[in-house]
């Protein structure tokens, strides 16, 4: 007890939760459930395992893209991929993103000293890091990431980024396009659900449809990863029936049931301590395979490999990378790496949507003029090349060989 006291008073004094502050809104556990603390029953021994996504909206498609992104490999390996090339540069030294020294790409205007300090602070203390880790993860899983934010009131600063269940959480809307507020609800038709003030939630959207984002990968994909589980099925039924070819023994005429009750049991207790290399047959006994020919599982794994080839694809990552041999067009000046580096690049455009939001909300609260918000967010460099340039970069060097190509060029 003494301990916990000493360690208690150590995180009061270099973690302190400065007063007044607001909260973040929502629960980031499933309203359904209603848990309000530990205690000892079912639900209160259980509140420290891993919070899983209960779906209130669209629930039949979102049951089945809950399923598609948990227990299919191919999905799970194209999100670890895209979800760690969005946050690392191509050897994977540079991690994460930053606020850039300048404002424009070009690198010719600063950023305000003033503004760089204030939006430093955001990002060390609260959404620097792993703090935004779930954003790539559900963005590409399901179109959409919620997260509400905690407001410091005595400092006027951000202080604190809680996520939300992405389909317990509902965008609302005026007929007009205009956001009204964000709600989570317990069940669909809910009266009482949990409002939030559009300003205290952040929203990011993949492939916006019109209120919601969508998965990397379409509605068929759900149909070809049930193709493939019915597949891989029945080749696993197939393998195991012709793969145990059982033998044969035919008893000899005349002989009853007693004799090969005998037979078998004196030959059980001989396979017990050593294999059976040699029969002694009576005239008229027989021992044989029961099929003759060699076992062919190709139509099968042909299935197979068509359904997986059919979810890789969807995915937009190449087929070498789950263990399919490519049948794609040959690699012309590097366009594979460049369609991936654009792939990557619309991840982080979506992710910086709502970092932005965040950023803005920062220098609203420390009171600094809109028209004051000059800056820009930086991810690591992708490079595509051997040279390690970056697309930038190569376009660039293209552009300077034609102008000194051209008539009249230096």
């Amino acid at each position: 007890m003494i301990q916990n006291n000493f360690f208690q008073r150590l995180w009061n004094a270099f973690f302190p939760a400065v007063a007044p502050q607001a909260e973040p809104e929502g629960r980031q556990r499933s309203n359904t459930t209603l848990l309000a603390s530990y205690d000892n029953s079912y639900i209160g021994r259980n509140y420290d395992l891993e919070i899983t996504e209960s779906p209130i909206r669209d629930y039949e498609y979102a049951r089945k893209l809950i399923e598609l992104v948990e227990y299919c490999p191919e999905i799970g390996l194209a999100l670890t991929e895209l979800c760690d090339s969005c946050w690392s540069s191509t050897d994977g030294d540079d991690q994460g993103f930053k606020i850039a020294d300048t404002i424009d790409v070009a690198g010719e205007i600063p950023i305000e000293p003033e503004i760089k300090d204030i939006l430093q602070r955001l990002i060390d203390d609260v959404i620097g890091g792993l703090a935004l880790e779930p954003v790539p993860q559900r963005l590409l899983s399901y179109g959409d990431a919620f997260a509400s934010l905690g407001v410091n009131l005595k400092k006027r600063q951000i202080s604190s980024i809680l996520f939300l269940p992405t389909w317990e959480i509902f965008r609302v809307e005026l007929n007009n396009g205009d956001l009204q507020q964000f709600e989570q609800r317990r069940y669909l038709s809910d009266a009482n659900p949990i409002v939030f003030h559009p300003i205290r939630v952040v929203h990011w959207r993949y492939k916006r449809k019109f209120l919601y984002g969508s998965p990397l990968w379409n509605r068929g994909t759900i149909e070809d990863w049930s193709r493939l589980k019915d597949a891989a099925y029945d080749l696993g039924l197939a393998s195991r029936a012709i793969g145990a070819n059982p033998t044969k023994h035919t008893m000899p005429c005349g002989y009853d049931e007693d004799y090969k009750l005998e037979y078998k049991a004196s030959l059980e207790k001989i396979k017990v301590t050593k294999p059976v290399l040699d029969f002694y047959l009576d005239n008229g006994a027989d021992v044989s395979k029961v099929s003759q020919n060699d076992p062919d599982l190709s139509s099968l794994v042909e299935n197979v490999l068509l359904w997986r080839r059919r979810v890789a694809m969807s995915t937009g990552l190449p087929s070498w990378m789950f263990g399919l041999e490519g049948t794609g067009a040959k690699d012309i000046a590097g366009q594979p790496a460049l369609k991936y580096a654009r792939q990557v690049n619309r991840l982080r455009m979506s992710i910086a949507d709502g970092i932005k939001q965040i950023c803005d909300l920062e220098l609203a609260l420390r009171g600094i003029p809109r028209e004051r918000w000059q800056y820009r967010i930086a991810f690591p460099a992708i490079k595509t090349d051997p040279y390690h340039q970056t697309v930038a970069e190569q376009q660039m060097a293209q552009n300077q060989q034609q102008a000194t190509a051209a008539p009249g060029g230096n």
